[in-house]
């Protein structure tokens, strides 16, 4: 947190451009600090101004709680359980789902919408998620139910939180 504390108004401005540079879908606008203006504030409050709407502006804010208390954990835990990386992933992110609702879902289709994406993602780990065989029939049904024209239902905030923990991973045990 010292060195996000320590951050500019500068450094917010190019975290802005870097954002705009991505075209990420759904972002709409706010009354403050919006994107589409350069900012006045440093690059945490400006985070800390987004939190509420937006998952990874969330991370920053809380000092990344959810990569270092729920990402990072979860993957390190699946990994030493003999899963593949590609299914530690998976179960990683099927649970960070379950334990929250996607902030680019609520953004493009509602906080219902994120809600009942986020209850799917239960259920599949329910059912034992990637580690068994009816777990992995209803995470197969689960991903064919994401798949739509607009693509409203892309748990994309989870997909950045799970990266950020596999970062986390790779920069303090390493991927053996």
């Amino acid at each position: 947190m010292r060195v996000l504390s320590a951050s500019t108004v500068r450094d917010a401005a190019e975290v802005y451009e870097a954002i705009r540079q991505a075209e990420p879908a759904g972002l709409g606008q706010v009354p403050e600090q919006d994107l589409s203006q350069a900012p006045t504030v440093n690059l945490l409050e400006a985070m800390r101004l987004a939190a509420d709407r937006d998952g990874v502006a969330a991370e920053y804010a809380s000092g990344f709680r959810t990569t270092f208390v729920l990402s990072l954990p979860a993957l390190r835990r699946a990994h030493k359980d003999g899963l593949s990386w590609d299914d530690a992933v998976v179960e990683g992110y099927l649970g960070l789902l379950a334990a929250h609702s996607d902030s680019l879902i609520a953004r493009k289709a509602g906080a219902a919408a994120a809600a009942d994406v986020s209850l799917q993602a239960e259920a599949v780990v329910r059912a034992g998620g990637v580690r068994t065989e009816p777990g992995r029939r209803a995470l197969a049904a689960f991903d064919a139910s994401l798949a739509e024209p607009h693509n409203t239902r892309n748990p994309g905030t989870t997909a950045d939180l799970i990266a950020a923990g596999l970062l986390a991973l790779l920069l303090t045990d390493g991927l053996h």
